[in-house]
């Protein structure tokens, strides 16, 4: 069987979406390793999964992706050019 990780970023909403693979995926007899915050410890390793919290300093860190602009594709740079698509 696999070995497979869960790795979330610091915020506890992005938990929960992924607890119902993580749990089939370790009732089908994969190794399930999970990382994240260290104040959901408990409640991962109440459902039967391994778990440990991510690093200190990458919980510590401000989230300030919220702020950033918003597009279709935020990741994607814009050439110059680039013609509005929508008004």
């Amino acid at each position: 069987m696999a070995s497979i990780l869960f790795y979330t970023s610091p915020a506890k909403g992005h938990l929960f979406p992924i607890l119902g693979a993580a749990l089939d995926l370790h009732k089908r007899g994969h190794q399930v390793h999970i990382r994240t915050l260290a104040s959901e410890m408990e409640l991962v390793h109440s459902l039967g999964l391994h778990a440990e919290p991510i690093a200190p300093e990458i919980e510590a860190r401000e989230l300030d992706d919220w702020m950033k602009p918003a597009g279709p594709w935020p990741w994607l740079p814009v050439p110059r050019n680039a013609r509005a698509i929508v008004p």
